[in-house]
């Protein structure tokens, strides 16, 4: 069940139980076209309804994973749009895969893997990709956990390029429970590799994300990288950067995530754009644990696609 929700927060309680996607049945089925890699160190896909002329003055959509994770995490939302191309008498806008650096093939990992640096390497790599077209893109960058602290740090580096956010059941501005207490898992990924205390923790990270229900084939080096990047969180500094955000976003969480509450979720919904009417499109789910951008795929593209057309394609 889906819902438009109200933007005055809440408390709540941290849901225990992992609440896990792998039994959802996809209405479409997933989508994994080739990655292309012309960029140094920056791996992506597009997916356009011309692939061979994927320009336009609209802008692209360009999704970005958590961690450990990889553009392959939304194989069910690229399934839906798929499915939907050459059924509207509008083109869909233009969809981007990447996989952050550090993670799957844009390699190699980052020093300092922050929000901060992963979005300089995103926007390096973007415009790189899109060199000889003449024309300058802009993106809707939609983060899903992780990834939206990426997406607010490329709308601070260059605003100018950036239409809109998306936040996918996002990493906001409070410690969640998977975070909590956030000083030791802080200083577990500051101190990864250290001499002594870098094997026990590297074994206790292992231990950590399988307990919170990734799935034991990711390799220990990105859960680690993964935990460093955890390490770099600046969530006053993203809280700023939302506070001051002042183009249209969205954003779509579930209500029974093991990882982050939902009165955390609806704090972002209250700060972005301070508060400003018009601007957000909200929606709650009440099932669809942590990555329901597979298992709520199908409302989550539709939805999407209004909000792109609410504010994007009536404008044009």
């Amino acid at each position: 069940m889906m819902r438009l929700r109200s933007m005055s927060p809440r408390l709540t309680s941290p849901l225990r139980n992992i609440s896990s996607s792998s039994a959802y049945r996809a209405r479409n089925p997933p989508v994994d076209p080739p990655l292309q890699t012309q960029a140094p160190g920056f791996a992506y896909t597009v997916e356009s309804e011309s692939p061979s002329e994927p320009s336009s003055k609209l802008p692209k959509v360009v999704l970005l994973h958590g961690g450990p994770g990889s553009h392959a995490d939304f194989r069910y939302i690229s399934g839906e749009f798929a499915a939907l191309r050459g059924l509207d008498k509008d083109p869909l806008p233009t969809l981007i895969r990447v996989d952050l650096r550090g993670y799957g093939s844009s390699q190699p990992p980052l020093q300092t893997p922050s929000a901060a640096n992963l979005a300089s390497s995103l926007l390096d790599g973007l415009q790189a990709s899109e060199e000889g077209d003449g024309h300058t893109s802009s993106y809707i960058f939609v983060g899903h956990s992780l990834g939206a602290h990426v997406a607010l740090e490329a709308a601070r580096q260059q605003p100018e390029v950036v239409a809109g956010l998306g936040f996918i059941a996002p990493v906001c501005f409070s410690h969640h429970y998977g975070l909590r207490p956030y000083f030791v898992n802080r200083f577990a990924g500051k101190n990864t590799e250290h001499f002594l205390l870098g094997p026990p923790i590297r074994k206790a990270i292992d231990f950590f994300y399988t307990q919170f229900g990734f799935p034991a084939s990711i390799p220990l080096e990105e859960k680690v990288y993964t935990h460093r990047r955890v390490a770099e969180l600046d969530f006053d500094g993203a809280r700023v950067i939302a506070e001051h955000f002042d183009k249209p976003w969205f954003l779509a969480y579930p209500n029974d995530d093991h990882l982050i509450e939902p009165f955390i979720y609806e704090e972002l919904a209250g700060v972005m754009g301070g508060g400003q009417e018009g601007q957000g499109h909200v929606v709650v789910f009440d099932k669809g644990g942590h990555n329901i951008q597979k298992s709520q795929s199908h409302a989550i593209v539709q939805n999407l696609l209004e909000f792109y057309e609410k504010h994007w394609r009536e404008n044009e």
